[in-house]
Formats: structure tokens, sequence, C-alpha cells
């Protein structure tokens, strides 16, 4: 399964479980009679994990990407391959980390963590907010412009630039990721910047 740029699709599968795709995901499944699962190779998902009903033995729900292995341990969860490392957030039960070069750790619900092949980072807290992409929502809280302008790139094709002067200055509020113009119109609003469209699909972001 994939999706396009500023697409979202939701899957779900005969053991009960629904994945959903956020926007450019690619994903491989791989379920058989001893095991289910999942491989990301690109974008984000969520994942909730079935009760696998009918099964004669318990088939593990494993997710894994270019860093390693998750199983969930009935849970529901989030995974997102970055360039480097891979990032989860368990917000229901529990997920066993396992990465390619490094000792397994179980993360809780509530709690989030990126690894790498080496390593795994300390839990923070997990934010459900930060899954609301699957409503077609954006929502942020006290957020540098430049990481905004970042992470609603996703979700529109071309260039979305943020000149450095303007990225450190702080926005909040959810947005409809349905209509990326619109959420481009916000921030003049509430914020000392302009936006310049070159084309429809070359933008940049500048403090006035």
């Amino acid at each position: 399964h994939r999706t396009a740029v500023g697409k979202r699709l939701q899957v779900k599968y005969q053991d009960g479980s629904l994945v959903d795709l956020n926007t450019g995901t690619a994903i491989n499944v791989y379920f058989n009679a001893e095991q289910r699962l999942i491989q990301l190779l690109r974008g984000e998902i969520l994942v909730d994990s079935g009760a696998d009903p009918g099964q004669p033995v318990h088939r593990p729900l494993r997710v894994t990407t270019a860093q390693g292995q998750m199983q969930a341990l009935g849970t529901r969860f989030s995974v997102r391959q970055l360039d480097h490392t891979t990032h989860l957030a368990v917000l229901q039960g529990q997920v066993r980390v396992e990465p390619l070069h490094a000792a397994s750790r179980v993360i809780n619900a509530g709690e989030q963590v990126s690894f790498a092949s080496t390593y795994i980072s300390q839990p923070t807290p997990a934010l459900e907010e930060d899954t609301r992409w699957t409503t077609g929502q954006l929502v942020v809280d006290d957020l540098p412009l430049g990481d905004f302008l970042r992470e609603l790139n996703r979700y529109r094709p071309g260039v979305l630039r943020c000149e450095p002067a303007a990225r450190g200055l702080r926005i909040s509020g959810g947005f409809q990721l349905d209509n990326t113009d619109a959420i481009l119109a916000a921030p003049p609003r509430t914020l000392p910047v302009q936006v310049a469209y070159r084309t429809r699909y070359w933008v940049t972001v500048s403090k006035k």
C-alpha cells in the first residue's frame, strides 16, 4: 500500500488490525501462518493491532524499518521513518523495540522514542495530538515556524522555504491538511511574516 503527497489511507486486515498511512507513505505487508509483518519503507503509519481471532497459534504483529524491528504487545502506536532514525510513539499497550545492533527495550503507553540501528533514545511523553493527521488535522503547540513549515511541506508538492530570520517565531493552532494554501495564509495573521508565491509549487515565508 502507498499514498501520494497530501493523501492518506486506512487499511483494515482480516486479523482486525487497522493501519493508517500518512502522506507520502509506502508499506509492504506479509501475513502468513507464523507472523504478521508490516515493512515501513517510507513515511508514517498508525497501527491499531487486532486480536487475530481464529488462529491456532498467536501470530506476533511486527513493524520493521531501516533501523530495526518493533513488536506490538497488544497496542496502538505510530511509527515514522526518518532519514537516519525511526520514531515510535506508543499510545496504548506496549511495544518492544529491537534495533539492528543494540539491546531491545519495551516502550510503554504514553512514551515516545527515536532509535537508530545502534541505540534507543530516552523516552519522552507521547502526544495524542501528533496522530491527528488521521483525521486530516495538523495540531501544533508553540512550535518554531521553521519546524511547522517543514512538517507542512510533507503534505504539499513542491518547495516550501522558510527564511532564517522567520524560523524561530512560534506558532500554535489546529489546521486542516486538505487545504495547505489556507494553512499558509494563517501565519501572517498572527506573526510578522509574509508569504510569497513564485509559482504554485515554490513558496517562501520570510519575516517582514
